[in-house]
């Protein structure tokens, strides 16, 4: 995963497994230039973590991605494109919200 070819995160898949996740997050200088074309809708201090248990639940993780994906008017227009034009149920927005939550339940 990059933004402006600085490598922020690297996943490991074996033989279609996940096996390895690691992450160094943006550069500063990155951080600072995209803070400045950030939606200007999304709340600030967002946490995933609705109940405050120190954890992000799947429903926790699905409901946060779900609406991030609303508040982005290129997200919604992608998801709504993909899914109504009748490519494959496994390459739409809701089967790779729940493969992501089903990663990021288990590390949080």
């Amino acid at each position: 995963m990059n933004y402006d070819n600085f490598i922020h995160s690297q996943i490991t898949i074996d033989r279609g497994t996940y096996t390895k996740y690691e992450s160094k997050g943006l550069s500063e200088q990155l951080k600072t230039k995209y803070d400045s074309v950030a939606n200007r809708r999304a709340p600030k201090n967002v946490s995933c973590d609705g109940n405050g248990n120190g954890n992000v639940s799947y429903s926790e993780c699905y409901r946060c991605i779900s609406v991030a994906i609303e508040m982005s008017s290129t997200s919604s227009a992608i998801c709504g494109i993909y899914e109504s034009s009748g490519l494959p149920w496994w390459g739409g927005c809701n089967i790779s919200t729940a493969a992501a939550c089903v990663i990021i339940s288990s590390i949080y």
